[in-house]
């Protein structure tokens, strides 16, 4: 749909300034002998900028922030629906999940912690974990794991696909 009243698309006048050619440079200031440093021997003493012609068109810098730790959350093991949640877990070595084959387990943000899924289990996904262990019986579908460090993972019957991405150490 063209917009009414002009013939041309409105990218054209950007196309034009492009293909303007050597008169591209016309609207630049010259640079006199003063200012280049191959010809005035007081610039080859440093290469440091002066702070007055630094800060001479910029605004106040903001102050820095510091960045903020981050927030503990409560852990989480719970089954909402046909979906298990294993969330923030830290240090916890004994987290058994007896599944189902219709439910789906979502490990994340767990460190220095051991899942055990006990049973067959429809999908698993860890992401964002770090120095885990994961347990698990039969998988149904797959078995992803992203955004992690250190995961060890044992599976004891079989898991059709196993999917790794983004992950720093898995064994």
């Amino acid at each position: 749909a063209k917009p009414k009243g002009s013939a041309a698309p409105p990218t054209s006048g950007l196309f034009a300034e492009i293909n303007k050619g050597a008169a591209v440079t016309a609207g630049l200031r010259k640079v006199t002998d003063d200012q280049k440093t191959h010809k005035n021997p007081n610039l080859r003493g440093s290469s440091v900028v002066k702070d007055a012609d630094l800060n001479k068109n910029k605004k106040a810098a903001a102050p820095a922030k510091k960045a903020a730790a981050p927030a503990t959350r409560p852990p989480k093991l719970e089954l909402n629906g046909k979906k298990w949640s294993c969330e923030y877990q830290n240090g916890v070595q004994d987290i058994v999940i007896e599944s189902q084959v219709t439910q789906s387990l979502y490990i994340f943000k767990c460190d220095n912690s051991v899942i055990t899924v006990k049973g067959k289990i429809n999908s698993i996904t860890v992401d964002g974990c770090k120095k885990c262990g994961l347990v698990v019986d039969s998988l149904v579908a797959s078995l992803d794991i992203v955004n992690s460090t250190s995961i060890k993972l044992q599976v004891n019957d079989k898991a059709p696909i196993v999917n790794i991405d983004k992950t720093d150490g898995c064994q």
